[in-house]
């Protein structure tokens, strides 16, 4: 059962597929979108692994649509093949909304450990229903792509826009960091990521009947499982 706390900022997120050519700077995204935007952050690459039990229960209760779901896994920054300052990241979907916990983890103890999770259970921070399930998790997928920030002028909307998304296979569990790049899948299609919070969900109806570019339901862990041959989406 996933408990999240009443206090707790939940928040939209509506996703969007672009071909290469449709968008490929922050100029032609002005000109798509209905509403001023500015860059917000400086660029930076996402690396993502990702964990799963062994039959993926994770990936198809996302892929079934359960309406109460969460996903697993270490988000870092900067290089791929550096593991820096990397973080526990649980996304919660609860329902059409979303809300993310993350905790500090143990660098070193990760890569000792060949990315298990198990040396996380006695940290008591981590939500009880984790716990219980951490020992069935293991690595998955690693996902890299470069990311984009920008927010709306009124900074009621903020968009993230992911280019040159590459996946890798680390199911086998004899797989080493860093991940050799001969074996990285590229994805060749762009992600623009729309979010806002739910006291802003009124503004988005009017913004998304007019915004170019087709609203899909997916997510990048569900993709790299189809590109890489693991999970038929």
């Amino acid at each position: 059962m996933i408990m999240i706390s009443s206090d707790e900022n939940f928040r939209y997120e509506k996703k969007f597929l672009v071909q290469n050519s449709f968008v490929d700077s922050l100029d032609h995204l002005r000109y798509c979108l209905p509403c001023d935007i500015y860059e917000a952050y400086p660029t930076r690459r996402v690396n993502s692994i990702y964990y799963d039990t062994g039959n993926l229960l994770l990936a198809n209760q996302s892929k079934e649509g359960h309406s109460n779901r969460f996903k697993v896994r270490i988000r870092y920054y900067g290089e791929s093949s550096i593991l820096n300052n990397p973080f526990l990241e649980i996304k919660y979907k609860i329902g059409n909304v979303g809300i993310k916990q993350k905790f500090n983890i143990n660098n070193i103890k990760l890569i000792e450990d060949n990315f298990s999770l198990s040396y996380l259970l006695n940290n008591s921070k981590l939500p009880s229903f984790v716990n219980d399930l951490i020992v069935l998790l293991k690595p998955v997928v690693f996902i890299s792509y470069k990311r984009y920030y920008y927010l709306e002028k009124f900074e009621r909307f903020r968009f993230t826009f992911d280019r040159c998304l590459t996946f890798n296979n680390i199911f086998n569990p004899n797989k080493s960091f860093p991940l050799p790049l001969g074996s990285l899948v590229r994805f060749h299609q762009k992600v623009i990521e729309l979010k806002y919070s739910e006291k802003n969900e009124n503004d988005v109806n009017s913004f998304i009947k007019i915004f170019p570019l087709r609203l899909t339901n997916f997510s990048k862990y569900r993709i790299a499982l189809a590109e890489l041959g693991i999970l038929d989406i």
